[in-house]
């Protein structure tokens, strides 16, 4: 019987060519598409999970607001992690992870530069299920100088995994022995780190300071711990040590501080949640997101829906070519059950091939789709133990919600009537298949907006003026390594005929994270007076290297000795001075240091504000303050010939910082990557709105073919009686056209409300309005029209004679 089932499901699929193809082709697009995303959405969904302690690790965040800035960290204090260790019995294990920012790590005569290296305390090891090759996890970062190397990063220096006890110089300056060598961190961590470099090295790390923010601090709590119990009783330790802090340097008690509004907590957050739920500022690395999580889930679903909806369609649509056949097995004694399970067996044995094609294509498309995610699965992700299972399941429900219905309905004529002739195909399954229709153009047309809207914000944020000009700066890194040649390299660049200007900063002019400091409005620190604001140290070419305007005052001048106290501030911190209204220039601001004192600066000009963060946020207080460490060269060049330019850079740094690695960015890429998931998603929505409007063209072909086939001999009759090949086709395509209006109808307030919500995000954004509703409608028209057109055109030019030669 099985036998008899393979033999006339490959018989139909060999009779019917087109439609067999059809069938196979929209089943494979869909279980690719939803095997892809599986892939995708488990990955993101395992960050931290192969810790063994993930349940039980937090790590400490910090919230705070002063003034009308709000803060969001994901680090904390330095003495936290350790004073909680050691008087609050709940916690079982604390680790500090401290960022290193770009490192010039050199052995010998090799030297790289590295920006995946952290400080890490001695516990590391107990807190993270990192699994050492060499080297005992107890003592590997217990002294000063001392560093754990991966696998992969002690190969690329030495030649060979075999690492313990060599030295490596770190930032020109540092000596580390390497004391262990470490597996690979995995990629779903979330953070990156290819180095662990010892705490016990930082003294910053050892000091009793409160008032900063800089360590990322992971706590594992003991089993039955009320979490949010132990954040009040952390908090409560934490204000207790921040008053200290508020009395030194803004002379003012907790009670003051929090009844001006103000506040300042920390909150325990889970390991887990870290990659998908946490974006906050100073994140030791880009996380995911959540929505986009779910997004692609539904998306996954949607495509996969789309293609049961075309194999749905085409079986029922062509359920009368087998109508003989179901009514001659029901005479021959075929039960209703048993061509059930013969039709529902067909749609399996079409699943089945599609689910191979599907991952043979999911093994070549990897690398694009590896790009497209930024992912780095392999062939072995696809073919694990875990993904074939899952791949195959999805197959199976795939071919139970795809051939149910079909099988049922075959299954369901009357023999007496379909061997007479007679139709069995009611008004309701027609309707059945129009509702089907509408729904694969509603999903297409909401995906259509989607993709539409996020590039066009897209667009926006590309176009938008920041309030300077990131164009065609060329960012040497790491300055510092020129020692004292700094300023003599710059002008060796000035020097340049393709180079207008250069400017040294300590950070980038663009960034996603925030660099926050607390400043006091004139000499007396107290809470209305101190503001949180951005700050950037920077010499006094910066304004004119990336055209920022000046507004009020002047700019900083090089030839002035009085300048070298003097600051810039932007219109939004200029507004709590009174600006407008009130003169700004010539005020004083004090910068809070050690022991209450204060570092005074003098403001000499207001700048216009510029979008020197994220265009998700509004601009907020910033402050240039002169000088400070020579991390970033900013080039301004007037060539096209940037390969030229590069080269003689390059050359000049070659004789200035001899053996030091050579580094350089682009500025308007740097602002591209604060939104490289915006990009990647966009990329993302585009692909699978392409892939979403081909298998809806081919339901609507196929369906548009059989439609054809059924009214061949009406065709040929009304072009005998003088009907054009217009009137034809027109007559054939409005009943589509009129399904693909409904569907538009109904997708608009679903894609409005979604993007809405996506828009949302971001304080600066594009206005939807209703021409890109009805450009996206018009799109789907055509996309419709262009697939019926083909079939009916082509039904409609067809010889007469041919049709009504039996009649």
């Amino acid at each position: 019987m099985i036998k008899n089932y393979f033999k006339t499901a490959w018989r139909n699929l060999m009779k019917y060519k087109l439609y067999s193809f059809l069938n196979i082709a929209g089943l494979t697009v869909g279980i690719l598409c939803s095997c892809l995303i599986f892939l995708y959405v488990t990955d993101e969904l395992s960050y931290d999970n192969y810790n063994p302690l993930a349940e039980r690790t937090y790590r400490i965040n910090f919230f705070g607001k002063f003034g009308e800035r709000a803060v969001s960290s994901a680090q904390s204090p330095a003495p936290a992690g350790p004073l909680f260790k050691r008087e609050m019995p709940q916690v079982e294990e604390m680790c500090r992870l401290l960022p290193n920012g770009r490192s010039i790590v050199k052995y010998e005569n090799t030297s790289f530069n590295e920006s995946n290296v952290l400080f890490a305390d001695s516990s590391l090891f107990r807190v993270f299920n990192f699994p050492l090759l060499q080297g005992n996890a107890a003592t590997a970062l217990t002294e000063p100088n001392t560093a754990v190397m991966s696998v992969t990063m002690a190969k690329k220096y030495f030649g060979i995994s075999d690492a313990i006890g060599r030295t490596i110089k770190l930032d020109n300056d540092k000596l580390y022995k390497i004391t262990a060598v470490m597996k690979d961190i995995p990629a779903n961590t979330h953070f990156k780190c290819d180095m662990f470099l010892s705490m016990a090295s930082v003294e910053d790390s050892r000091a009793d300071n409160w008032g900063s923010t800089n360590y990322a601090t992971y706590l594992v709590l003991k089993e039955g711990t009320n979490t949010e119990q132990f954040s009040k009783t952390m908090t409560q330790s934490f204000i207790k040590h921040f008053s200290a802090v508020l009395k030194q340097y803004l002379n003012t008690t907790w009670e003051e501080f929090t009844k001006s509004g103000n506040y300042a907590r920390l909150e325990l957050f889970p390991l887990q949640k870290i990659h998908l739920y946490s974006q906050l500022e100073d994140e030791l690395d880009v996380n995911g997101d959540i929505k986009y999580v779910y997004i692609f889930s539904i998306v996954g679903i949607l495509i996969l829906a789309l293609a049961c909806i075309n194999f749905i369609n085409l079986t029922t649509a062509r359920a009368s070519k087998r109508a003989k056949e179901v009514g001659i097995r029901k005479v021959a004694g075929a039960t209703r059950s048993g061509l059930a399970r013969q039709f529902l067996g067909e749609c399996f044995f079409i699943s089945i091939q599609s689910w191979i094609l599907a991952l043979t294509l999911a093994w070549l498309l990897l690398p694009f789709f590896n790009q497209l995610a930024g992912k780095q699965f392999s062939a072995g992700n696809i073919f694990s133990w875990q993904f074939l299972p899952a791949s195959f399941l999805i197959t199976v429900v795939t071919g139970l919600l795809a051939g149910l219905y079909p099988a049922l309905f075959l299954s369901s004529f009357t023999p007496v009537k379909v061997l007479k002739g007679a139709k069995e195909i009611s008004q309701s399954k027609s309707l059945l298949r129009n509702g089907l229709v509408v729904f694969q153009f509603f999903i297409t047309t909401v995906l259509l907006v989607s993709a539409f809207v996020v590039y066009k914000q897209l667009e926006y944020i590309r176009n938008k003026n920041l309030g300077f000009d990131k164009e065609q700066v060329l960012v040497v890194n790491d300055g510092y390594l020129l020692g004292n040649n700094v300023q003599a390299f710059k002008q060796r660049l000035l020097q340049l005929p393709s180079v207008s200007n250069v400017s040294v900063t300590n950070i980038l002019a663009v960034s996603k994270d925030a660099n926050n400091t607390s400043i006091i409005k004139g000499r007396n620190p107290s809470t209305e007076n101190t503001v949180l604001v951005n700050n950037m140290w920077v010499d006094a070419d910066f304004v004119k290297t990336m055209g920022i305007q000046i507004v009020q005052g002047r700019d900083v001048s090089k030839i002035n000795v009085s300048d070298s106290t003097a600051v810039l501030i932007n219109e939004e911190l200029a507004k709590s001075f009174g600006y407008p209204s009130k003169p700004v220039i010539g005020q004083e601001i004090g910068l809070p240091q050690d022991e209450g004192k204060l570092s005074m600066y003098n403001i000499v000009g207001v700048m216009k504000d510029y979008n020197y963060g994220s265009l998700h946020s509004k601009i907020g207080p910033l402050v240039l303050f002169p000088n400070g460490s020579a991390n970033f060269i900013n080039v301004k060049c007037k060539t096209t010939q940037i390969t030229s330019l590069i080269s003689l850079l390059e050359t000049a740094w070659k004789e200035m910082a001899p053996g030091q690695p050579f580094s350089y960015n682009f500025l308007d890429e740097k602002f591209a990557q604060i939104y490289e998931t915006e990009n990647r998603i966009g990329k993302i929505t585009g692909v699978f709105t392409v892939i979403a409007i081909i298998i809806a063209c081919m339901g609507l072909l196929g369906l548009v073919t059989f439609m054809a086939e059924q009214r061949r001999k009406e065709i040929g009759i009304r072009k005998v009686l003088g009907a054009g090949t217009f009137t034809i086709t027109s007559l054939m395509a409005k009943d589509f056209i009129k399904l693909v209006l409904v569907s538009v109808v109904f997708a608009f307030p679903v894609a409005w409300y979604g993007m809405s919500k996506w828009l949302n995000d971001f304080a600066y954004r594009i206005e939807m309005q209703w021409w890109m509703f009805a450009l996206i409608a018009l799109a789907a028209l055509v996309i419709a029209l262009l697939t019926v057109s083909f079939q009916a055109i082509k039904a409609a030019v067809a010889n007469p004679v041919k049709s009504l030669r039996t009649e």
